[in-house]
C-alpha cells in the first residue's frame, strides 16, 4: 500500500512510499482510509520544530485525523463490520496506570499518538484495535468524519477545562480550523458574544463566512475588545494559535477573575509576566487531546448539524501529492484562504 512516511529527523523529509498493509491481530479492525486531514502538528513534525525534535519517533507514517471504512475484522472483534464508517482515536492509552484509572487517559503515563510516536493513517489502509474505535452515522460524510479528531480536542478544552458559561464573552485567538470548530462549540453553550482574532485575513475570512465576528491582529485589538465589552474584557479567552507573543494579548483583553485556556501547540517557550495573573486572579489552563466520550460528544454535535465542517475544508490533494499539501501549508500566506486540507488515499 502507499503511505506517507516522515523518514528521519531532518526538516522537510517526506516520501510516498510502499510498505505492507499492517497484520491484523484478534482485536483488531482493518480499515480502508478514505480521508485523511492534515493538523498543524503533522505540519510542526514535517518542519521538524523545536517542539517536536526528540517527541517524533522517525522513521514513520504520518497523520491522526482520519475517516475510513472497515473491511475486514479480527476473530475476537463482534462490535464493528465491513462497511462501517469509523474514525480511530488519536492516543493510544494503556488503559492500566493511575491516570487511565482516573478517567486520564488523554494524559495516559504510557500514551503513545499516532503519526507522532507509531504509525499513523496517511495511507490506504491502517490497523487499529477496536477499543480505539469510533463508529460514525452515514449521515456524515468521511470528509467532514475525518475532523472528528480535532472536533474531538475542541469539546475537551470547551466543555472540560473552559468553564464557559451561557452569557459569557469569548475570544478565541488563532482562526485556524481549531479555532473556527471552538467558535462553533463555544456558540452550542450560549454565550453572548465571540471575538474571533487572528493575523490571516484568509482565515479570518472563513470565520465570517460561517458567521463570526473577526479582528484581525493589526488592529487595536485590546481597545475593540475593552470597547465592546463596557471596559471589563471577555470573561474567557480560548488560545488556539501557538503563538509564544500571545500570552500578553490574552491578558490584556481578559476581565478580572477571568480564564485562559490553551489549546495551541507551541514551537518554543514563551514568557509571561505572571505579576499580571496574581494581581488580576486569572486562571490559566492546559488542555490536552481527548477521552473517549469526547469523541461520542464531537458525533452528536455533527449529526445534529451544529457544526459547519466543509465550509473550513478548502483544499483536497490525492495521497500521491502530500509533499504538495505540505508545502501548500507552510507556505501558506496570511491573506491566502487556506483552512483544513485534506488527502485522499
Amino acid at each position: 500500500m502507499k503511505a506517507v512516511v516522515k523518514p528521519n529527523d531532518e526538516p522537510k523529509t517526506l516520501e510516498i512510499r510502499e510498505v505492507e498493509i499492517p497484520k491484523l491481530g484478534p482485536d483488531d479492525v482493518l480499515i480502508r482510509v478514505r480521508v485523511g486531514s492534515i493538523c498543524g502538528s503533522d505540519v510542526g513534525i514535517y518542519l521538524m520544530k523545536p517542539g517536536f525534535k526528540g517527541f517524533v519517533k522517525t522513521p514513520l507514517i504520518l497523520g491522526h485525523e482520519i475517516a475510513g471504512e472497515v473491511v475486514e475484522v479480527g476473530e475476537n472483534v463482534t462490535e464493528f463490520k465491513r462497511g462501517d464508517k469509523v474514525v480511530p482515536e488519536s492516543i493510544v492509552y494503556c488503559g492500566q496506570c493511575e491516570l487511565c484509572r482516573r478517567g486520564l487517559t488523554n494524559i495516559c503515563l504510557n500514551f503513545k499518538v499516532r503519526g507522532v510516536h507509531i504509525d499513523g493513517g496517511f495511507a490506504e489502509y491502517m490497523v487499529v484495535n477496536k477499543r480505539f474505535l469510533h463508529k460514525i452515522p452515514n449521515e456524515i460524510s468521511f470528509e467532514e468524519a475525518s475532523l472528528l479528531e480535532p472536533t474531538a480536542v475542541v469539546v475537551h478544552a470547551i466543555l472540560r477545562r473552559s468553564n464557559v458559561k451561557a452569557g459569557d464573552r469569548v475570544a478565541i485567538i488563532g482562526p485556524g480550523p481549531i479555532g473556527l470548530i471552538s467558535a462553533q462549540v463555544v456558540k452550542t453553550l450560549g454565550v453572548e458574544r465571540i471575538f474571533i482574532i487572528g493575523r490571516g485575513r484568509g482565515r479570518l475570512q472563513i470565520a465570517k463566512e460561517i458567521g463570526f465576528e473577526t479582528i484581525s491582529i493589526e488592529e487595536n485589538v485590546e481597545e475593540y475588545i475593552k470597547e465592546e465589552t463596557n471596559g471589563l474584557g471577555v470573561d474567557v479567552v480560548i488560545e488556539c494559535s501557538g503563538n509564544p507573543k500571545v500570552f500578553d494579548l490574552a491578558f490584556k483583553i481578559l476581565r478580572k477573575g477571568g480564564h485562559i485556556v490553551v489549546i495551541g501547540i507551541y514551537p518554543e517557550p514563551t514568557y509571561t509576566h505572571y505579576t499580571t495573573l496574581v494581581r488580576n486572579e486569572y486562571s490559566i489552563l492546559g488542555s490536552y487531546c481527548h477521552v473517549w466520550e469526547d469523541y461520542e460528544i464531537g458525533i452528536k454535535l455533527m449529526k445534529s448539524k451544529q457544526l459547519k465542517l466543509k465550509q473550513i475544508i478548502t483544499h483536497k490533494f490525492p495521497l500521491e501529492k502530500a509533499r504538495e499539501a505540505f508545502e501548500l501549508l507552510t507556505t501558506r500566506r496570511p491573506d491566502e484562504k487556506i483552512g483544513k486540507v485534506q488527502l485522499i488515499p
